[in-house]
């Protein structure tokens, strides 16, 4: 999405399948939604969106950091 109260990621060489990337970030309390939900066709993109309509700054950031270090221990 161009927009809104939505953050969009997908890995561009992705070295674990979505759902094992989903599990990571719920380990480290980070709920998202597969981005395999938005796609009409099966998809090997690992993808998820986050939604930040109803947190606040410091969750966001706690959030976009635990994705960020879960990202970088791949």
């Amino acid at each position: 999405p161009m927009g809104g109260y939505t953050f969009w990621f997908e890995l561009k060489e992705p070295k674990i399948t979505e759902e094992e990337m989903l599990a990571l970030l719920k380990k480290e309390k980070v709920l998202v939604t597969p981005g395999s939900k938005f796609y009409f066709n099966p998809t090997k993109n690992v993808s998820f969106r986050i939604s930040i309509a109803h947190t606040d700054e410091e969750e966001i950031e706690t959030g976009i950091q635990r994705i960020a270090q879960t990202l970088n221990n791949l």
